[in-house]
Formats: structure tokens, C-alpha cells, sequence
């Protein structure tokens, strides 16, 4: 049997998506991908997908419910002038806490509901810095010297973890993380790891505060919530123009009900202000001022040719 047009897209972090999928499916047993609802890796849709929905037709890529991670398309100018309005889409009426307020984490129009999302953390090895030396701040990091694994391959890096700091302290914060890169790993590799007990010689991860949570053997590793805030990497959805109606259940459980019970636990902290948990330390958010002042996609590409301008890549 065919399977059906794609009702609901989720491109979501690993850390996420399994708890996203589960719970979703647990209450809601109609959502499955033969009946078009998808939840996938974001990584999976990374290059093709993302760059459909900027086209003249991006419109016809979106399914009814969009839900995505990171700072991707959406944030391009050529998204946001083009579809991100009210003729295109529609509020969900979440209302979220007076700290995510405050932090301008809401888009100014709520055409986009911000869910819970990746908090970036630093994770440093005691054992690799004087005390007067110990990393307090991303900006710690830059210092020369340094043994660094960031989220990132042999051809991308992070760009959740450069944006803000490029806001704050322009592309030579770019440029010191890459010289002190000593390589780029998935985060669950990352824990892995640490837990085997074969990072002595790293000086500091830089990694989700969800992965940092599935530490077992910290050995000399210790979580730094930063003095700028946790890096805030955005989950987002996107409800098409006169489908809320139809889909009301589903999208009132993603935003108001127990859900965001079932993601605390993986590190994820509501948004809504009827579920609100306080937050183990502060976030630092890009900000939306920021965004439409700004040419994210071509911030991101500069980004990454300065990275790998200056990162030489060394094996275990």
C-alpha cells in the first residue's frame, strides 16, 4: 500500500526524537508513518530538503505540522521574506513562561512555536587546567593551547554553537575554536568517550546538556554552565495556514499537555508557561532582532569556511 502524503514532518535531534516519537505515538496510535507522520533525524533532510523549502515552491515542501531543530531554512532571509506570515501559517496559541519571554525566545509574531530545545553546555576535564585556568565561558575556550571536541565531521561544524558566539565576539571566536579543534564528533560519541575513560587528554567537550546527562564514568570531567548561558539550539513548529483546526488535538498535546513531562527526564525543559521547570543555569538565544537584521544563511556559510580554514584535523 502506498503510503500517505506526509501530514506531520519531524526533523529532530537524536536526543529528542525517539523521546518525541514514543510519547507521541503512545497517546496518539494513528501517528504513524503510513499515515503520514514522520519523525526522522534532522540530519537525514539536512541539504536537499532545507534547500527546496527556500525555492519559489517551498510552500508545497511543508507538510500541515512542521517541527524542526537547529538554526536551518527557516532562519534564511529567503524563508522568512517569502513565507514566514500570517497568509502562510498560523499561531498555536502556546504562551510561554515569563523567563522564555523575557529571552525573546517567542517569535514577535507567534507564527512559530518554540518547543523545547538543545541546551550546549561546556564539559571540562579537570585534570587539563590550573585552577585560575578552568573554563568559565565559551570565550575561555578561545585561549591557544587548548585539545577541543565540538558537534561536527569532516565537513561541518555546529553552526547552533557558532551564531551567537560570532553576535558577541565576531568570526575570531570562529576562528581560536577551530585551532584548538582537536576533532568533531556526534555527542553520543562523545559520551561514549568519557565513559569509556579515553578522553584524559581532551581539555573540554562542548556538547547537549541531554548527552551530558547519559555520563556515567565523569572521571575528571565536570559540566560548566557558561557565564553567557547555555548555548540555546531551537526546536520550532510550524502550523500551515487553516490546520490547526484539524489537527487540534495533536498540536495542544505537543504544546499544553503531559507531554513535556516525558522530555524532562532527557533534558529537554518546557517552554509553556503552565508547565514551566526551572532551568539549571541561564540560556543564551540568538535572539529574533538578530535574525531579521541579519543574513543568517550567509553567517553560516562564512562560518564554516573560517572553521575549516583554520582547523587541522587530528586522528586518535
Amino acid at each position: 500500500m502506498e503510503k500517505a502524503k506526509i501530514k506531520l514532518l519531524g526533523l529532530l535531534p537524536c536526543g529528542l526524537r525517539n523521546a518525541f516519537k514514543f510519547d507521541l505515538q503512545r497517546r496518539f496510535s494513528f501517528l504513524t508513518e503510513e499515515n503520514g507522520y514522520v519523525i526522522d533525524g534532522n540530519l537525514n533532510y539536512e541539504k536537499e530538503f532545507y534547500d527546496r523549502i527556500e525555492g519559489e515552491e517551498g510552500m508545497n515542501e511543508i507538510p500541515d505540522i512542521f517541527i524542526s531543530s537547529d538554526i536551518n531554512s527557516l532562519y534564511h532571509q529567503g524563508f522568512l521574506k517569502r513565507y514566514l506570515n500570517k497568509d502562510c501559517f498560523e499561531e498555536s496559541g502556546m504562551v510561554p513562561s515569563d523567563y522564555f519571554l523575557k529571552m525573546g525566545y517567542n517569535h514577535p509574531d507567534n507564527i512559530i512555536t518554540m518547543l523545547p530545545g538543545n541546551m550546549l553546555v561546556i564539559v571540562a576535564n579537570t585534570e587539563k587546567y590550573l585552577e585560575k585556568d578552568f573554563p568559565h565561558s565559551f570565550r575561555d575556550l578561545f585561549r591557544p593551547g587548548q585539545k577541543l571536541i565540538l558537534r561536527g565531521d569532516e565537513d561541518f561544524f555546529c553552526n547552533a554553537l557558532f551564531l551567537p558566539l560570532i553576535r558577541d565576539y565576531g568570526f575570531n571566536a570562529v576562528k581560536s575554536l577551530a585551532k584548538n579543534c582537536f576533532t568533531g564528533l556526534h555527542p553520543a560519541n562523545m559520551v561514549k568517550m568519557i565513559n569509556s575513560g579515553n578522553a584524559n587528554e581532551i581539555s573540554a567537550f562542548v556538547m547537549p546538556y541531554t548527552f551530558y546527562l547519559k555520563i556515567r564514568n565523569p572521571y575528571n570531567f565536570k559540566i560548566v554552565w557558561p557565564s553567557e548561558g547555555a548555548i540555546l539550539s531551537p526546536v520550532q513548529m510550524l502550523v500551515k495556514k487553516g490546520k490547526y483546526a484539524k489537527y487540534k488535538e495533536v498540536i495542544d498535546y505537543i504544546t499544553y499537555g503531559k507531554f513535556s513531562d516525558s522530555l524532562l527526564p532527557t533534558g529537554f525543559f518546557p517552554v509553556n508557561k503552565d508547565t514551566f521547570v526551572p532551568l539549571p543555569g541561564n540560556l543564551n538565544w540568538i535572539g529574533w532582532e538578530y535574525v531579521y537584521n541579519h543574513d543568517i544563511k550567509i553567517i553560516k556559510e562564512k562560518a564554516q569556511r573560517v572553521f575549516f580554514d583554520n582547523y587541522n584535523i587530528k586522528s586518535f
